[in-house]
């Protein structure tokens, strides 16, 4: 055993199946075994351990309280279970995905009943959700456009707070050893001419029969650094001279640049709200765990565990 948590016993064997499922160790894990595994997860492992003792506490509390999950409960982990399988495409690539994670359908089933559980129990400990104030989502939004405006980017659990912008670019690509016929070519873009036709009659690159037309997610287009460069440095309608890139001249237009940008306020109001919910619910989490803990009798077999009180 490595641990007991009120006489309920935590086996190395129930760390180690954990550990299998937390993504920095089994990366490490592929290329250490042994002590010099041990040692290169040290945090890890009590990390996983706090956890292990933590759904340890959770389930004796809900035990305690006489909290149990109810058929709407079930529902509601059945419904994530379906949405689970829409995001990854298909149910095979769920369960291929859960593999990965060397977990089983009803070890994801039971890791979000004790999920459910916690909720109950910090409800019934906590008195349940705090009123978020309107003013608390302005001032959310308010350090989000700030933050916004200074990095350009927005943390993970926010981003879908802002459109990531695009870039349309068209190209014709002509062999490096025709510079006059490319120059003519780059005229007649100049002037006017449809420049999606004249892809399609001289350009020999990817994407012809669509005019040479490229579309890119943000507001870098991933092509070599030169014609990188230089479609960083152009206007909307604006044509390039003829560039030499390795073996090729390209002529480039660049169609639109639709430059990233933070979402109106009324559109992401409510998830906002969602979010502010979520951090008050994690910070009554460790205000009730730290109870629990205090209250438990918890025992350490065999492992450091100055970082798992």
């Amino acid at each position: 055993m490595i641990a007991e948590v009120n006489g309920e016993v935590i086996t190395h064997h129930d760390l180690l199946v954990m550990l299998r499922k937390e993504p920095r160790y089994v990366q490490i894990a592929r290329s250490y075994q042994g002590k010099a595994l041990q040692d290169r997860t040290v945090q890890i492992r009590r990390d996983t351990l706090v956890y292990l003792i933590e759904m340890k506490l959770v389930v004796q509390e809900a035990r305690k309280l006489q909290i149990t999950l109810d058929e709407d409960d079930e529902a509601r982990i059945d419904q994530e279970w379906r949405e689970q399988i829409e995001r990854a495409g298909s149910e095979e690539n769920f369960r291929r995905l859960l593999e990965g994670w060397d977990t089983t359908e009803e070890e994801w089933r039971e890791h979000r009943r004790i999920s459910y559980l916690g909720e109950r129990v910090r409800g019934r400990m906590m008195g349940g959700d705090r009123f978020i104030r309107p003013q608390d989502i302005r001032d959310q939004y308010k350090r989000m456009q700030d933050e916004f405006e200074r990095n350009g980017d927005l943390k993970d659990i926010e981003s879908e707070f802002f459109t990531k912008g695009s870039l349309r670019v068209r190209q014709i690509r002509i062999p490096g050893s025709e510079k006059e016929r490319a120059e003519k070519i780059r005229q007649q873009a100049a002037s006017g001419e449809d420049f999606a036709e004249l892809a399609r009659s001289h350009s020999n690159g990817p994407h012809r029969d669509d005019g040479g037309l490229w579309t890119f997610e943000g507001t870098e287009a991933p092509f070599t650094s030169r014609r990188s460069s230089v479609i960083d440095a152009m206007k909307e309608g604006e044509v390039s001279q003829v560039i030499e890139d390795r073996s090729y001249l390209y002529i480039l237009i660049l169609e639109s640049r639709v430059s990233a940008r933070l979402m109106p306020f009324l559109e992401v109001r409510e998830r906002i709200h969602r979010i502010l919910q979520y951090r008050q619910r994690v910070e009554q989490r460790k205000v009730w765990v730290q109870k629990l803990k205090e209250k438990a009798h918890i025992v350490y077999h065999g492992m450091e565990t100055e970082d798992a009180k």
